[in-house]
Parts: structure tokens; sequence; C-alpha cells
């Protein structure tokens, strides 16, 4: 019987080989997109709308939650007061207790849900339901009493990226189906060079009649005449802080919810998703593995950055997101 030991090791040295495998090809597990570098360090961290619908300054960067508390009462997009007894509880105790909730702030949510801005996971977080409809669709909501109405956005650019990365690493194939099934077929089409299949498919996507995926992330949060009438922005690339305050703010506890990527690929779904692979399996799982760890640098020429920028223009004069070096 002297052979157990060193099956009883082998066995463990497997199993140690393929926990790592499936690490490595499953990619991050993270609740934001891998951009890779320091794109966003410079991004700002969520903003109040002023009565006119302008971004007020925000607070300096490194405030804590305590120090966004500091501001008087004030008159929110619609002209509603949010009771100062909010502010002053939220100052006094920033750790909201469970027993906190949105009735006690004497505000409702309203959560304009802007597609692949990360609205899966601000939703679960706030507890708010997830519709993709954009603010002037809303206005009976947005007109109650004590509303306070909020939104998440992010980089066009990575925005752009989730969107592609969504299509392929999604199964069954999500809305809008033509254009996944499009970045699908680029995707096989390119098998070793992923980033080449993005800027492809990016140059149909941009132009693709179907609102959620063209229309600029400042027109989900503005009425029919065009003046933004949300409370509050949430940052994607500021998403924990950002809701921190908003938490403490409108004295409401975050959900716990696991961390999750929707956007994560793995062989299987891409295998499903599927129909002639001129590949092996070793190139389907090196597909797999750049699709996981895409990020801007990658991802983006000059060419590519041109169109981004060229198509949502409004958000980046808006949000002051700034163009990634290409």
């Amino acid at each position: 019987m002297q052979w157990l030991p060193g099956r009883k090791a082998a066995t463990i040295v497997t199993l140690v080989m393929l926990a790592c495998a499936h690490l490595y090809f499953e990619g991050l597990d993270n609740l934001e997109d891998v951009w890779g570098g320091e794109e966003f360090e410079h991004v700002q961290t969520g903003q109040l709308v002023d009565t006119e619908g302008r971004l007020e300054p925000p607070r300096p960067q490194g405030s804590d939650v305590r120090d966004f508390c500091e501001v008087p009462a004030r008159q929110f997009g619609r002209g509603e007061d949010l009771k100062s007894s909010v502010f002053d509880a939220c100052c006094a105790n920033p750790n909201v207790s469970e027993g906190d909730n949105l009735q006690s702030a004497g505000t409702n949510l309203t959560f304009i849900a802007i597609p692949k801005a990360g609205s899966t996971t601000v939703a679960d977080l706030m507890k708010v339901d997830k519709l993709h409809h954009m603010a002037k669709d809303r206005m009976d909501d947005l007109r109650r009493p004590g509303q306070f109405a909020f939104a998440v956005v992010r980089s066009p650019f990575s925005r752009m990226l989730s969107w592609f990365k969504f299509c392929i690493c999604k199964d069954p194939v999500p809305f809008p189906r033509a254009l996944c099934r499009y970045a699908f077929r680029m995707s096989e089409e390119n098998l070793h060079d992923q980033p080449l299949a993005f800027r492809k498919w990016l140059k149909v996507a941009v132009d693709y009649p179907n609102y959620w995926v063209e229309t600029p992330m400042v027109d989900w949060i503005k009425d029919e005449n065009g003046k933004v009438i949300i409370d509050y922005v949430v940052r994607n690339e500021h998403i924990v802080e950002d809701l921190s305050k908003l938490s403490c703010m409108i004295k409401r506890p975050l959900n716990k919810v696991e961390r999750h990527n929707p956007s994560k690929c793995n062989r299987r779904t891409y295998t499903i998703r599927g129909n002639q692979h001129n590949g092996s399996d070793t190139d389907i799982m090196e597909a797999v593995r750049q699709l996981n760890f895409l990020n801007l640098t990658q991802c983006y020429d000059s060419e590519s950055v041109k169109i981004v920028a060229a198509k949502f223009r409004k958000d980046l004069d808006y949000f002051g997101y700034s163009e990634p070096k290409a």
C-alpha cells in the first residue's frame, strides 16, 4: 500500500491545477469591469444635480461619508425639500442601521436604469426595481411627492466594451439580439484577436437603431424639454463610495449582495452559442481568456476612440469623462 501517498499527492496537485485553470479562464469576479491601467482615476465621485439640471461641484476627493453629509437641506431638481433631519441623522451616525428605511427619510426612490452602466449591481444594493425606461417616460413616478431620482453612469468607452462582452458571454442571446449575434460572429472570426473583433463590432454598434445602445446616457435622465430631472448621479468608477454616500444621504441601508459580473465568459457558454468553430478547443479557451481580460488599452485605437467620442460627445461633456489614450 505504499502507492497511496503518491496517488493522494497526485490527486491534490491535479485539483490545484484545475482550480488555477478555472480562475485563469473564468476571469476576475468584481463589481466593475477590468479596465486595465489608470484610465479612470481622475473621474469625479457621485454628484448632486441642481435646480437647473447641472451637476454640482463634487466634494473633494477623499471626503468620507460624514463630510458628504455636511451640506444643508437643499432644493432638488423638481423643487422638493429633502428633510434636514435626514442629513442630521446621517452626520450623527454615518453607519445606517438595519432599522432605518426609505419611509423614515420621507423619500421615495426612482432609479433610472441605464443599460450597461452598472444598473444591475446598483438595483441589488439599493433594493430598487431595475426598469430600463428613460426619465421622460417615468414622469408619473418623478412627480410624486418626496421623490428622489438617481442613475448610475460610466465612461462611454467602457460602456461600449461592456456591451460587446455582454453580447458574447450571456446565454441565451441577450437583447438586442441581432447586434449581439453580430458581436459573437466577430468574436468567432477573430478567435485569437478579440480586441480586433471589438473594433469591428463597434463600427456597427454605434449606429445600430436601438435606443438602449445608441442613446447617450445624459438623454436617459432628461425630460421632454431636454432638462436633467434626476437628483443624484452615481459613477460606476466609484460605485461603492457613491452608493455609500447615497445610502447615508437618504438614510437607507445598502442590501447585502454577492459580487457578480454578468459579462464574464466561460468556455461552455461560448461553445453553446457557437455555430461553426474554425479553431480548436485551445483556440476557444484563448478567446474566452481574452474576453475576460479585455481592457480599454487593448481594445481602443485612435479610430475607435474617435468613433465613440463622436457618438457620445454629450456624455463626455456633461459628465466630464475624457478619452482614453489610444
